[in-house]
């Protein structure tokens, strides 16, 4: 008995320590994606090691989803050698990887005895931190309030599709106590969502609050309460503005001037205009950041790096094909059967957290980021625990088939962290021209895992300006030309590679470059001015 209790608290720990694992700050990078991805692992590598340790040498998990599983990551590995940088498809598929490993641990644990109200307190924690961090910001004046995603939309969307069950655990609590602490957890939730800013958030909140309504008779009067809470916060923030005006409230009549709405909409021109010449299997996984640079839009220097579709099933339609698309849309139309056919106490919440997460990633991207994709894994497990029907079909997976798969997934997520740290000073001396690196320091940075940078380009082409610099063309020649098989539209990449066929008097490949350039920025009079030089002082030498 005792061995069981401690077996459910370790169980509770583990899925506790991989939801605010995705709540890590970056740690002194650009981004604190890579870092949360590896500290997933880490807990998922340390939670199978613990089960070996206590004689629990496999997982026991629906047959079916482990041939799924096979064979959509056969399909995976097919398409990162389909990509032409197979590096960043590597990069996309371990995260991917590790979305099998919690979901496998995440099932084996859920199908026992974990309750679903334990894992509504869970969730509840998180949107007690999450909802903290916000008012923190807002209190202490920040330029921009980010939330802990360093993204308001992210940061949004973490909360709403959370809340649902913060919800469900209020209207399920008989103390007194607990029920005002839940109740104050969901109301720092609204102010935080609408303090963001996101017209996303700002509806989400709306929607949930509406379904609840219709499916849960019962409780309808706290969700009218809850719904007049939200208008009133609305329009205090708004009548506020904060300090500095930095709140925007959202409005409709400005939806379609906003910028950010026009990007999205480029996205998906883009998106259907390219995937239609590759429908079948896609450009290959992790392909969009740099197949997709918008030259048709943008016949100019500044150019908006899309590294994010800003919809999930565009991206997969792009970088998977229809095959790929497919697949992922028969994980979702399964997903809702089991969610109608569960017990009805729960199936109005998994109904409302399900539409929330198509509807963020119709506008935006969760599958990429795990502060939002490991909650819905943990509510994938939910839901097919739910659902564990004696009939169904099991079979054992060795926890050292899991470990194995999770090894590389901690060497590819720190060498993206340690990139992520370099890449901020690269992008400051880029910016302001400087050269803070020592040429030890250049010649140790790591720039094959990642090869491109947060912002698309590759990150030889920053290490070659130093080389550049200290005159060591050639070197800095051979870095660019890398470059080129990382992101081969890259335009700084191209301008710098130009600059050192001119240093190094390789005339005839100036002025190919230069043409290039030159018929794909006809605005841009610089290119047009270098490749009519170089064609005259051809001339002149002729």
């Amino acid at each position: 008995m005792i061995l069981t209790q401690k077996k459910n608290i370790q169980d509770i720990f583990f899925l506790a320590f991989i939801l605010l694992s995705t709540l890590i700050p970056r740690l002194g990078a650009i981004d604190n994606n890579a870092i949360r991805w590896f500290t997933v692992s880490i807990f998922s590598l340390a939670y199978l090691f613990n089960l070996i340790r206590l004689g629990r040498f496999k997982l026991i998990l629906l047959k079916d989803h482990i041939t799924f599983t096979g064979l959509l990551l056969v399909y995976l590995l097919l398409s990162v050698f389909i990509s032409k940088n197979n590096i960043e498809g590597f990069v996309t598929l371990y995260k991917i990887i590790t979305l099998f490993v919690v979901y496998f641990v995440s099932y084996d644990i859920l199908r026992k005895n974990i309750t679903f109200i334990t894992i509504c307190v869970i969730f509840s924690i998180s949107v007690l931190i999450e909802s903290l961090v916000i008012l923190i910001q807002f209190f202490d004046s920040y330029e921009w309030i980010v939330g802990i995603a360093s993204n308001p939309n992210i940061s949004s969307s973490s909360l709403v599709f959370k809340l649902p069950f913060v919800i469900f655990l209020i209207q399920k609590e008989k103390n007194k106590s607990y029920k005002l602490l839940l109740k104050t957890i969901e109301i720092l939730s609204i102010i935080g969502i609408i303090i963001l800013g996101s017209r996303l958030g700002f509806l989400s909140l709306f929607i949930i609050y509406f379904l609840y309504f219709l499916f849960y008779k019962k409780n309808r009067l706290a969700q009218v309460f809850s719904i007049i809470i939200i208008i009133v916060v609305s329009f205090f923030i708004n009548s506020t503005r904060s300090i500095n005006g930095k709140i925007s409230y959202p409005r409709i009549e400005t939806l379609t001037k906003d910028e950010s709405t026009n990007q999205r909409l480029n996205f998906y021109k883009k998106a259907l205009n390219l995937s239609s010449e590759k429908p079948l299997f896609g450009y290959g996984l992790g392909s969009w950041k740099y197949e997709s640079l918008p030259y048709e839009e943008n016949k100019n220097k500044d150019l908006l790096v899309p590294y994010y579709t800003h919809n999930d099933f565009l991206q997969i339609f792009f970088e998977l094909g229809f095959i790929g698309l497919v697949a992922y849309l028969v994980i979702l139309i399964t997903l809702f059967k089991k969610i109608i056919y569960t017990d009805a106490q729960f199936k109005g919440v998994l109904i409302i957290t399900f539409v929330m997460f198509i509807l963020n990633s119709l506008l935006n991207f969760p599958l990429h980021r795990s502060q939002e994709i490991i909650p819905f894994i943990i509510v994938v497990s939910i839901i097919f625990s739910l659902n564990n029907k004696g009939n169904d079909q099991r079979r054992k997976l060795s926890s050292f088939i899991i470990i194995s798969a999770i090894i590389p997934v901690l060497v590819l997520s720190f060498l993206e962290h340690s990139s992520l740290k370099v890449q901020g000073k690269l992008f400051s001396d880029y910016n302001l021209n400087t050269y803070s690196f020592n040429k030890n320091e250049i010649d140790n940075i790591n720039y094959f895992i990642p090869n491109l940078s947060a912002n698309g380009v590759p990150i030889s082409t920053y290490i070659s300006r130093y080389y550049f610099e200290n005159k060591e063309y050639d070197k800095s020649l051979t870095l660019l030309k890398s470059s080129l098989k990382s992101n081969y539209k890259d335009l700084m990449t191209q301008e710098l590679l130009l600059k050192n066929y001119i240093f190094l008097g390789k005339n005839d490949d100036a002025v190919k470059l230069s043409r290039k350039l030159m018929a794909t920025y006809p605005d841009n009079s610089l290119y047009a001015e270098i490749y009519f030089s170089l064609i005259s002082e051809q001339k002149s030498k002729d």
